[in-house]
């Protein structure tokens, strides 16, 4: 506040001007740390808030589970499975299989979960086939087996091989790279899609003509023979 001079009316003097005091400055400035205080507390309380929820959200779903589709084989196991089929011994895919396996034999009408002693026997029929083998069977042609009969028993994850003379065999693994099941088709034609004979009759004339049904004759419509 100003006031005027006693001895000098004209001349105005600051000595009642209001200034801040030390602990004016000292509040002011508690004041401004408080607020910054909470504001950073309660950002950290909004990001711990959203953390949990979304912990709490996974905790929720189920936990996915390994299947057959996504599934990668090393090099190593497809090159001792592949080579064992190649050179015509069954038996050395024993370190490679499960301790119970399902065999489907098409050609012998087999098909049995055993335990991996028993696989080699039941398999022994890849004994037969041609070399060489191709390990590369083309999308397109599994794409067209797993519309068929037997297309089932192909999944992304599957080892599919078809031997010179045309038997297929399908291997499939778990998820620690261990032989569950084998698939042996004699003929890769019995893996297509079985045609679905039309329904609709086709009409046709003459010897192809379908013979008209004579109706029964009720008694009203006996020939009279008396």
């Amino acid at each position: 506040m100003k006031r005027f001079s006693a001895e000098n009316p004209d001349e105005i003097t600051d000595d009642f001007v209001n200034k801040p005091t030390q602990k004016d400055k000292s509040s002011w400035l508690v004041s401004v740390i408080l607020v910054i205080f909470v504001l950073v507390l309660g950002l950290l309380l909004v990001l711990k808030l959203t953390v949990w929820r979304g912990e709490s959200s996974d905790a929720k779903k189920p936990a996915p589970t390994k299947s057959s589709s996504s599934l990668q084989i090393s090099e190593q196991t497809k090159n001792d499975v592949t080579g064992a089929i190649e050179q015509k011994k069954p038996e050395e895919l024993n370190k490679h299989l499960a301790p119970n396996v399902t065999v489907v034999n098409i050609s012998t009408g087999v098909t049995k979960t055993v335990s991996a002693q028993d696989v080699a026997g039941l398999i022994i029929v890849i004994q037969t086939a041609q070399n060489p083998w191709n390990w590369n069977v083309s999308p397109d042609l599994l794409a067209q087996w797993q519309q068929g009969p037997y297309g089932q028993y192909i999944t992304p994850g599957s080892l599919v091989g078809q031997s010179a003379d045309g038997q297929v065999i399908i291997i499939n693994f778990d998820s620690n790279g261990q032989i569950i099941s084998i698939i042996i088709i004699p003929n890769a034609d019995l893996l297509n899609p079985i045609a679905t004979p039309s329904s609709t009759p086709t009409s046709g004339s003459g010897q192809n003509a379908s013979p008209t049904a004579t109706p029964a004759l009720t008694p009203s419509q006996e020939p009279n023979t008396d």
